[in-house]
């Protein structure tokens, strides 16, 4: 069973939060210092881990908030960085977690000019106007945060550019604290993402003329996005075989079985090669 991303990012928040922002204001060095042992005595035994419900989670001061802040949104206001103060953290992302999604399409869509273009930088102003005053920042870090791994080239040929990297970023902003399983999924019929790795309108193989289905989404979905090429160990070290060797988790068979699977998606229109003027950034559909 998969655990949502909101499950998994809650835990990393506190780790993070102990580890980088300490969250108990200043102390003085030289208090609670243990005493040097006596010479020819053995050290004293290290003090036990300290349970999950132990973790003191409020942040204690104003450097406690802002070193919080910057690591989890784009930066805090000076009022969000007074109001995190004395609070639990794990309130405030549950508050995060909450709020609904933050769209880029609508915006773009409606910055569209009389004749039915749109200004070529239209879609970057949009998204760094959402970074700076939308309300989720935290889901903004997060579609920053999965835009560096669902990467897309931002000049994509045909049609509006500028509406279909913001559908895109819509599909991110969608799935920010979701299952990645269900992330992966709408990214796959996302036709940005089918154009960009040369799976749109990807046709199934044809003995007679040789034809093979294109592998470029199904080797980049199981390197990148998923399982990477050797199996590790739970300190992210590879895993190695009785020879020594990493154990590698799929090869070429893997790719090509792979690759039939993503065949006769395309544009949402009314065929194959036909799109609906909105088909360019919608979800894909498939074809027989």
């Amino acid at each position: 069973m998969t655990r949502p991303i909101s499950t998994l990012l809650l835990s990393a928040s506190m780790c993070a939060l102990i580890a980088a922002c300490g969250a108990t204001g200043e102390t003085d060095p030289g208090i609670n210092q243990p005493l040097p042992p006596i010479s020819g005595s053995p050290p004293p035994p290290p003090p036990p881990p300290a349970a999950p419900g132990d973790l003191d989670m409020v942040m204690r001061s104003k450097q406690d908030s802002v070193i919080f802040l910057n690591r989890a949104t784009f930066g805090g206001r000076p009022s969000e960085v007074s109001a995190l103060v004395n609070q639990d953290v794990t309130e405030w992302l549950a508050a995060e977690f909450a709020k609904p999604a933050t769209l880029y399409l609508p915006d773009v869509l409606a910055a569209r000019q009389s004749d039915g273009s749109i200004a070529s930088n239209t879609d970057t102003y949009k998204a760094w106007d959402k970074m700076i005053t939308a309300n989720d920042q935290l889901r903004q870090r997060m579609v920053f945060a999965l835009s560096q791994i669902f990467a897309i080239s931002d000049d994509l040929s045909g049609g509006p550019r500028q509406a279909r990297v913001a559908h895109f970023r819509d599909v991110l902003s969608t799935n920010a604290f979701g299952n990645y399983r269900t992330l992966l999924e709408d990214v796959t019929y996302a036709p940005e993402m089918g154009a960009w790795l040369t799976y749109l309108k990807n046709r199934k193989g044809d003995p007679t003329t040789g034809r093979m289905p294109d592998e470029n989404y199904a080797r980049e979905l199981m390197q990148l996005f998923s399982i990477g090429l050797i199996e590790l160990n739970i300190d992210g070290t590879p895993k190695l075989d009785g020879q020594g060797q990493p154990v590698e988790l799929y090869d070429s068979t893997d790719v090509a079985g792979l690759a039939r699977v993503f065949t006769g998606l395309s544009y949402k229109g009314t065929t194959f090669t036909r799109a609906d003027a909105d088909g360019l950034y919608s979800p894909m559909v498939v074809y027989a």
